[in-house]
């Protein structure tokens, strides 16, 4: 299954925006920037998977680094809290994680 990367960079916004709420103003440059990183480490790691170019371990390595540097911007440049940008991007990985599990094939985003 072929993901919609315009649809998953929204379905992300839009839960980022119903988190944040009032917040939102101030902060949705950096979030949206960072989602749109996010999003574009999931389409790199589709695609050297499918190249075979990096291995499932790999993928998920680089998934993880990219999760852990949106949650430092968050905090430092957002302003959020630590317990914030956590509640955050989990509630953001429990909205695409089957998405991009299922286009993937495998369990890259794992919410335990």
């Amino acid at each position: 299954m072929a993901l919609d990367f315009k649809k998953l960079l929204k379905d992300m916004l839009v839960i980022a925006k119903q988190i944040l709420g009032e917040a939102w103003p101030d902060v949705e440059v950096y979030v949206t920037a960072e989602l749109q990183g996010i999003t574009d480490r999931i389409l790199w790691i589709q695609r050297e998977l499918l190249a075979g170019r990096i291995t499932q371990q790999k993928a998920k390595l680089m998934f993880d680094l990219q999760s852990k540097n949106t949650k430092i911007v968050l905090i430092t440049a957002a302003g959020l809290s630590e317990l914030g940008a956590e509640k955050l991007l989990t509630a953001i990985f429990k909205t695409i994680a089957n998405a991009v599990n299922e286009a993937l094939g495998w369990v890259l985003i794992s919410l335990i």
